[in-house]
């Protein structure tokens, strides 16, 4: 019988369960609340608004921050990745 290394369960039929389950919580989960609270709450600047909804001021301004850093400065450094790579 093979195994799974990651879960050290057999594979096949239900138990890979723990695997769904797991994938399920990282990862459709959040988008289903934020799909849900987007339609609930249709304002602009969904990063930065809907944390200030939920959790106060400063998570929003943390958040809203470290995208805007986060978007200016990725595209620059897989610039420089990509250059220093070519050469």
């Amino acid at each position: 019988m093979a195994f799974c290394t990651s879960f050290d369960e057999p594979v096949g039929g239900a138990v890979v369960g723990r695997g769904v389950a797991n994938w399920w919580s990282r990862d459709v989960d959040p988008g289903a609340f934020f799909a849900e609270a987007t339609s609930v709450m249709p304002v602009a600047g969904g990063i930065a608004r809907l944390p200030h909804f939920t959790h106060g001021d400063v998570t929003s301004s943390v958040l809203g921050w470290s995208a805007w850093v986060g978007y200016n400065t990725a595209a620059p450094i897989e610039t420089i990745a990509m250059l220093e790579y070519l050469d």
